[in-house]
């Protein structure tokens, strides 16, 4: 039998050894799990890796699910460099390219028709002062949507209305230089209202509406301190419902499909990627990671009209895109 001493030491010398392996072996599971693309998340949200950048494309921005959510369309650099915009299924597969070159020049934002026929592009430098294009789904030229150009825009939300579709564009006038958000009735001769133009916001990066009219706009403070937040914007006027947040960019928004929370395409504190979760009842705030966090770029997030699932983008070079679901 061995002594309490003699035990002791043959405890240190093994069971240690033994302890350490075990947690390599289990942060390996991890580690592939995270590689493989596809976790659980913490708040109950699974996230699959879709298409990652290389021969086709780099540097996705901004992502959105078709209505029904079987297919994720995307603008990012195709190979050559040229802007462009492309798409892959929702359970993955290969990149197929929809439009390349002129007349974009830097698409930054995109959301589809209600009716899943049109995709609508943000491109800020197109245009002469930016402009929302329209792209047929299934392929074909991008056409200025009337009323747009000029506007600077970044990014967009699309709701259905019984009197049609309303889209509404987050952006950066040049002359003056001020932040706006625009409604437009996608209806014959409709021109855009404005939602908020200039303070307390330098630059709107990320919008999305609800069904009772709210607004949500994310960007750059007007104060000069370089400081991000998140605005709440109704018929009463614009408080904040974020004051301090590292917002990607471009500053995704999205609500649940319930519109209990709005995710907000975020950076933590060490720079990498999360979704924020802001609970819209109680005002509580959660984070979400999973698989994401092996990013250190946050782009694009957007919810598909008729399904509860997202398409998220990790900006960079090569960038990914993911699709996320409850």
């Amino acid at each position: 039998m061995m002594s309490t001493r003699t035990s002791k030491l043959w405890l240190r010398r093994h069971l240690v050894p033994i302890v350490s392996l075990l947690a390599v072996l289990v942060g390996a599971a991890i580690v592939a799990v995270n590689l493989a693309g596809h976790a659980e998340a913490s708040p109950g949200f699974s996230v699959t890796l879709l298409a990652q950048g290389g021969a086709v494309f780099y540097e996705p921005l901004d992502a959105t699910p078709d209505p029904t959510g079987a297919t994720i369309y995307f603008v990012a650099r195709a190979a050559n460099g040229q802007p462009g915009v492309f798409r892959v299924a929702a359970t993955g597969g290969p990149v197929q390219t929809l439009l390349v070159g002129a007349p974009l020049v830097g698409p930054r934002g995109v959301v589809f028709s209600s009716d899943g026929q049109t995709l609508y592009v943000a491109d800020p430098e197109a245009a002469s002062g930016g402009a929302v294009f329209a792209v047929p789904s299934g392929g074909g030229s991008a056409m200025v949507v009337p009323g747009t150009q000029g506007t600077g825009a970044r990014a967009l939300d699309l709701v259905h209305t019984p009197q049609g579709d309303v889209l509404y564009i987050a952006g950066a006038e040049q002359r003056p230089p001020r932040a706006t958000v625009l409604r437009l009735p996608l209806i014959g001769g409709a021109t855009p209202t404005s939602i908020l133009r200039g303070s307390p916001l330098a630059v709107a990066d990320g919008v999305a509406v609800a069904s009772n009219g709210k607004v949500y706009v994310a960007g750059r403070n007007g104060n000069g301190d370089g400081s991000q937040v998140v605005l709440e914007v109704d018929q009463r006027g614009h408080r904040p419902l974020v004051r301090s947040v590292r917002l990607g960019s471009p500053a995704g928004l999205a609500l649940t499909a319930d519109e209990s929370a709005l995710l907000v395409s975020s950076l933590a504190a060490d720079g990498t990627s999360q979704v924020l979760i802001v609970d819209l009842t109680t005002g509580s705030t959660s984070v979400f990671n999973d698989v994401i966090g092996a990013n250190r770029g946050s782009g694009g997030l957007h919810r598909a009209h008729q399904a509860n699932f997202f398409a998220w983008c990790g900006i960079g070079r090569p960038g990914a895109v993911y699709g996320v679901a409850p």
